[in-house]
C-alpha cells in the first residue's frame, strides 16, 4: 500500500508528549540566560565578550526553537504545555552551565524520537481512499510528514551545535579569572 505525506494520529499524539517533554526539558531554562549574563557580566566581570555572545545567541536560537516546536505541536493537533524554571540567586555559575549542559544532552535523543515516530509511522494510504479524500474535498495535513521530519533533522542539527557550543562556554569560563580569584 503507498504511503501518503500525512503521519498516523497514534504518532502525533506521541510526538505531542514527546514535544512537550522537549519544551519542558530544554527550554525550561531559556528565561534565565539574560540573568546569567547579568551575572557574568556584572558580578563577576569576566572580560570575555564572545561568552556573552555566545549566550546571547544561545537565548535567541532557544526562543526560535520554543515558538517553533510550540506551533508543530498545533499543527498537529496538541497543545503545548508551558513550564519555566526560573532559577533564584545566581550563586554558582559552573554549575548553571553544567545544568545546560545536560538538558542540551537530554533533548537531543528527544528530536530524534519525534522524528523517527513521524518516519515510522506513515499513513497507508488505498486507491478507494485517495479517491474518497479526492471526492470529499479533505484539507490537507498542517504537519506534511517529509516536512516534519526535515525539521526535526534540522532541530536536532542544531541542539548537537548548542551542546558544542556550551560546553566550549563552560570551558572557557572555567579557564579564566573571576572576580576575587
Amino acid at each position: 500500500m503507498p504511503e501518503t505525506d500525512r503521519i498516523t494520529e497514534n504518532a502525533k499524539r506521541a510526538m505531542i508528549d514527546v514535544l512537550n517533554r522537549i519544551i519542558q526539558t530544554e527550554y525550561a531554562f531559556i528565561m534565565n540566560y539574560p540573568r546569567l549574563i547579568d551575572q557574568i557580566v556584572a558580578i563577576e566581570e569576566v572580560p570575555d565578550q564572545q561568552i556573552v555572545a555566545d549566550l546571547e545567541r544561545l537565548g535567541k536560537d532557544s526562543t526560535e526553537h520554543l515558538g517553533i516546536v510550540g506551533q508543530l505541536i498545533t499543527r498537529l493537533g496538541g497543545e503545548t504545555l508551558w513550564r519555566v524554571n526560573v532559577i533564584g540567586r545566581v550563586i554558582d555559575v559552573d554549575r548553571l552551565f553544567e545544568q545546560q549542559v545536560e538538558l542540551e544532552k537530554a533533548a537531543m535523543p528527544m528530536y530524534l524520537e519525534a522524528k523517527r515516530l513521524a518516519q515510522d509511522n506513515p499513513v497507508r494510504s488505498t486507491a478507494l481512499g485517495k479517491r474518497l479524500r479526492a471526492i470529499l474535498g479533505t484539507e490537507p495535513d498542517p504537519a506534511p510528514r517529509g516536512e516534519t521530519i526535515r525539521l526535526l533533522e534540522h532541530l536536532a542539527s542544531q541542539e548537537r551545535t548548542h551542546l558544542r557550543l556550551i560546553e566550549d562556554i563552560l570551558a572557557t569560563y572555567r579557564a579564566m579569572p573571576k572576580r576575587g580569584d
